[in-house]
């Protein structure tokens, strides 16, 4: 974002009259482009009324989130399509800088960007329940542990 001195600083009227000019110009801009831009974005990719989502894997879409300016609102790419028991694409996973989410359709604001190369999902990680520890317990930790209880013992028994 472009840094802007306060119009009020200048001395010079000309100057001062062309500050306060290119403000308004950047702030019409910035609420138009969150405004219209945004919204038609949402209509021309039909994600409300109940049908299906015209998303794609590849796709760069804006991520909404209610705690921030639109202007700060994250990027990401469209990994993977999830779809209801209908068959209808309801949630999609996405990369969002090295962190993969998952978000709703309604949550997104697909732009007119497609990766070149679209991401690979990473395959979920199954976990072997039959395994062995990791990390067997220390040594110095199963003589500590054998300690504490014949202390515990020693002390009920007098």
């Amino acid at each position: 974002m472009l840094l802007e001195e306060d119009p009020s600083e200048f001395e010079d009227y000309p100057l001062k009259k062309r500050a306060k000019y290119l403000s308004r110009c950047k702030d019409a801009l910035w609420t138009r482009w969150t405004n219209e831009y945004l919204h038609g974005l949402r209509e021309r990719h039909d994600l409300r009324g109940g049908k299906e989502a015209n998303i794609k894997v590849g796709q760069v879409v804006l991520i909404k989130n209610d705690e921030r300016n639109r202007g700060k609102w994250n990027l990401g790419i469209v990994v993977g399509l999830l779809k209801g028991r209908n068959g209808i694409v309801r949630a999609v996973r996405l990369r969002a800088g090295k962190s993969y989410l998952e978000r709703a359709v309604q949550q997104l604001y697909p732009l007119e960007l497609e990766c070149d190369d679209p991401p690979v999902e990473k395959p979920a990680v199954t976990l072997n329940v039959g395994a062995t520890k990791f990390r067997p317990k220390r040594e110095a930790a199963k003589k500590a542990n054998s300690l504490i209880k014949n202390i515990a013992r020693n002390e009920l028994e007098h």
